[in-house]
């Protein structure tokens, strides 16, 4: 369900991207360079419901993945409901009043637990015995019901593994599309968190002012007279960019979060002095924790 989500996040975001460029006009040519490829991906509705007729929000394969599961399926339930009926039965026309019997299953088959007095009067097979789990017992008359079970449940699985390599063809032919929609995807969310990062510390653009190139001239600036060297050796050359006043957003954040804390600490510290000169506790340690908020005050501010 992952490659559905994906495709149906990409067919939203294509969707709400048309209505912003319809409702502004000039946010266009805003958004077209982060934009342009994810409004010419392709979303594969096809592929979209044919994973979701195979495969439920839960990662099962669903009975409608094809018509020869669901009878399966069915023959496997109506299995089921045979064997606990007889079951039942059988434990109800039991006479042994000293010991207790219920259903059980062992590998996947209907068999009876019977604890208590180890006299029973079931004619079967018996799976496993022990003192404290009791006997389990396969009466004659469900074998072969629980051997038609089996049967059934193993057609179930190689139904839901043919549709599952069906379904497995389909999103290899979609392959590329789906690589490229996922690689576009993670470089908007990479500039859609730089961006909310930006806008919750007060981050700038910054303006960088390149040399001005006349005729494959490169000229420092428009006041100075024009130097030899040509555009070509000005991309191979290396660039230094210089921003002053500038800080790392990782360094920042970080000095943020501290400055937070510390402020905390000290609002805290602030509270306990002020509550110990109420009540006249200890001057020593009032001292100590005086001494310890100008110590936070300086590491904070």
């Amino acid at each position: 369900m992952a490659v559905v989500s994906l495709m149906l996040f990409v067919e939203s975001l294509q969707v709400t991207i048309r209505a912003a460029m319809k409702q502004d006009e000039d946010s266009h040519n805003l958004l077209l360079p982060l934009t342009e490829t994810i409004l010419d991906a392709v979303v594969s509705k096809l592929l979209v419901k044919s994973i979701q007729d195979v495969i439920d929000d839960d990662g099962s394969v669903k009975d409608t993945a094809s018509p020869e599961l669901r009878r399966y399926r069915d023959q496997v339930q109506a299995l089921e409901s045979r064997l606990c009926q007889l079951m039942d039965k059988l434990i109800r026309n039991a006479d042994n009043e000293a010991s207790l019997s219920e259903v059980s299953i062992v590998n996947g088959r209907c068999c009876i637990k019977i604890t208590g007095d180890k006299s029973s009067s079931f004619d079967g097979l018996l799976l496993s015995s022990g003192s404290d789990a009791g006997s389990m017992i396969e009466p004659i008359i469900a074998v072969p019901l629980n051997d038609e079970l089996q049967g059934a449940r193993a057609l179930v699985v190689r139904a839901e593994l043919e549709a599952l390599s069906k379904l497995t063809d389909k999103i290899l032919l979609e392959l590329d599309n789906i690589q490229i929609l996922m690689q576009e995807t993670v470089t908007l969310d990479k500039v859609t968190a730089r961006a909310r990062y930006s806008i919750a510390y007060d981050g700038t653009l910054p303006d960088l002012y390149l040399p001005n190139i006349e005729h494959g001239i490169v000229n420092a600036a428009k006041d100075e007279p024009a130097s030899t060297t040509s555009s070509a050796q000005l991309t191979k050359r290396p660039w230094k960019l210089f921003i002053p006043n500038a800080y790392h957003p990782l360094l920042l954040q970080q000095h943020q979060e501290n400055l937070r804390r510390t402020k905390k600490d000290v609002a805290s510290a602030t509270a306990e002095i002020r509550r110990r000169r109420i009540y006249g506790q200890d001057i020593a340690e009032e001292d100590q924790l005086a001494s310890e908020l100008d110590f936070m005050k300086i590491r904070g501010f």
